[in-house]
């Protein structure tokens, strides 16, 4: 692998991985760290730091111009064991098999993929998709979800029509985006299902062909109903898992 520049003469940021889907819209990079910073507002202008720095590094070395989405990690003997944004596991092994998907500047970093927490998955992923609506019509209800265990945040789900369109009521977040993020987190979390683990846009609308429209923020072709129905197998799944249903994704956390 020829590098433009050696990680030498870059010596401001530490070394970095890019990662994710070919096809995304901005670039999604770790940045390898030796410590979270305790403060979450720490963290976050360290990120915007590195989006700065690196998208200026990017250009100088030919990438392709788009925005970056930086993130913090901690390796240990080649896997993460912290992250600021994500869990350890599922950024784990979406950079390690991701890596060629990208040009990179420094090896894979990941040395092995490790086991995924299916549990905390699911709980992040009910907790993610609410939390995209505490502004919309459904705020009462979902406020109150977002504070309490999975069965209630299914039950919330369940009273919520996807069939159409929604607007989330949050400014800052369009609707293209909304979608692609619900489509992701609703496609990878089932796949669970099949014990499958899709990292990619692009690994999820071919298992999940409903999903394409929304994942390539393409709204002439949002598939509601096959969107609603993919929602409503999410839902099945996790009923099945009996024993998660007094669970929250905080305590869940704290205790594994």
């Amino acid at each position: 692998m020829r590098i433009i520049k050696t990680y030498e003469s870059f010596s401001v940021i530490p070394k970095f991985q890019i990662f994710g889907s070919k096809s995304s819209q901005d670039y999604d990079v770790m940045v390898f760290v030796s410590s979270i910073p305790e403060s979450k507002e720490e963290s976050k202008d360290q990120c915007e730091k590195y989006n700065k720095l690196l998208s200026e590094y990017f250009a100088e070395n030919g990438l392709i111009s788009k925005e970056l989405n930086c993130n913090l990690g901690v390796l240990q003997n080649g896997v993460v064991v912290s992250v600021f944004k994500g869990t350890p596991d599922e950024v784990n092994n979406s950079m390690y098999l991701t890596y060629g998907n990208f040009k990179q500047f420094y090896p894979n970093q990941i040395e092995r993929l490790i086991s995924r927490d299916y549990d905390l998955k699911i709980l992040r992923c009910f907790r993610i998709i609410l939390s995209f609506l505490s502004r919309s019509e459904y705020r009462v209800k979902v406020k109150l979800a977002l504070r309490s265990d999975l069965k209630t945040k299914i039950e919330t789900l369940k009273s919520i029509d996807f069939t159409s369109p929604i607007e989330t009521g949050n400014k800052n977040i369009n609707k293209y985006d909304f979608y692609k993020a619900l489509a992701f987190q609703v496609g990878q979390t089932l796949a669970f299902e099949d014990n499958l683990e899709l990292y990619t846009k692009e690994d999820i609308y071919e298992r999940y062909p409903e999903l394409e429209g929304f994942l390539k923020r393409d709204n002439l072709n949002y598939d509601y109903s096959g969107l609603q129905n993919l929602i409503d197998r999410l839902i099945q799944f996790a009923e099945s898992k009996e024993y998660l249903l007094d669970k929250d994704e905080i305590s869940y956390a704290e205790n594994h």
